[in-house]
């Protein structure tokens, strides 16, 4: 958490900076590799950016971002294969309409900061 908020306090308390921020490109570029064979890259893409950002805007601290993104993306997946399933629609493309949906639903919902 610390190297992904503040870099230079993480370097300070002495944590391995580079090795963590190489980590975690690796894995988020693993992630998408895997994930894109299966439900192709507008789904992966969508999927990384929408929750996150939903969250942010409902969010007090990076924990509790993280927390919310999560459950936004699964409610995007469920009330998106929802909706493919009512309406006969791609699921993909649902899934992607939901959380745009939800995102737009988090602006008008955005905390005071």
């Amino acid at each position: 958490l610390a190297v992904t908020v503040s870099p230079e306090l993480a370097r300070i308390e002495g944590r391995p900076v580079m090795l963590l921020d190489l980590m975690l490109i690796l894995l988020l570029a693993m992630t998408v590799a895997l994930a894109m064979k299966v439900v192709g890259i507008l789904l992966i893409s969508a999927l990384l950016i929408m929750p996150p950002a939903a969250a942010h805007a409902l969010s007090k601290g990076p924990r509790q971002m993280a927390a919310i993104a999560s459950v936004v993306g699964i409610m995007s997946v469920l009330f998106g294969m929802w909706a493919s399933f009512r309406w006969d629609t791609p699921a993909g493309p649902s899934i992607v309409v939901t959380a745009m949906l939800l995102f737009i639903a988090s602006l008008t919902f955005r905390r005071k900061r």
